[in-house]
């Protein structure tokens, strides 16, 4: 943490509750909150422009550290007339041979590829198709208008976007491909104090139960 800058971090509601305890643990330095993609939230991290994010996982490389902190839970995105638009849940057997349409792998690359690997697996058989830019407004319509489905998360912005008449939002009977979000810091110098605490008071939290976002 800096006395001069605030600190910044991914948003979610896992950033909502990392940032509340942050303005407990120090008072009497501000913390915002900025909306930015995963692969440029760790590029700042490394750039020392932030002292610690919330990224989607898995972060794996020299220098940060992680900590586990959240899953997605998904839904599949479906015309509103489309025959998995009448179940409860689906599991991703029922996508097999589904064009599931994504956004660009280069916004989320790790977690893009985890989904790809997850449809296309055994026993699964989805036909992944990635559009060209990040524009799920455009996924959006694409979906509406029958040109395939997709994957979103339940809850956020991409939840909103998908609310929409001729759409319907059919959860995962399982976890999905198990998207994860965490807490990363760089530990070139070891944990400061703010981090060992922070990082105590978020494994409380953990252990009275999964977080889902």
């Amino acid at each position: 943490m800096s006395d001069r800058n605030p600190s910044r971090m991914a948003p979610s509601t896992v950033a909502d509750q990392v940032a509340a305890l942050l303005a407990e643990l120090q008072p009497d330095i501000p913390v915002a909150i900025e909306f930015a993609a995963s692969v440029d939230l760790l590029a700042a991290l490394r750039a020392r422009e932030l002292d610690l994010t919330v990224a989607h996982l898995p972060v794996e490389e020299p220098g940060l550290r992680v900590m586990p902190l959240a899953r997605y839970e998904f839904g599949t995105v479906v015309p509103a007339d489309d025959e998995l638009a009448q179940r409860t849940d689906i599991t991703v057997d029922d996508l097999a041979a589904r064009r599931v349409l994504m956004v660009t792998s280069a916004v989320q690359p790790a977690t893009l590829e985890r989904m790809t690997r997850w449809l296309t697996g055994a026993g699964a058989g989805a036909v992944v198709e990635q559009l060209p830019d990040p524009d799920l407004v455009r996924l959006a319509q694409l979906v509406h208008h029958g040109h395939g489905v997709t994957l979103i998360g339940t809850t956020g912005v991409a939840a909103q976007i998908f609310a929409q008449p001729g759409l319907t939002v059919v959860p995962m009977r399982d976890t999905g491909p198990g998207v994860e979000l965490g807490l990363v810091w760089r530990t070139e110098s070891g944990p400061s104090v703010l981090i060992q605490e922070l990082t105590c008071r978020l494994a409380e939290l953990i252990d009275k139960g999964p977080m889902y976002v």
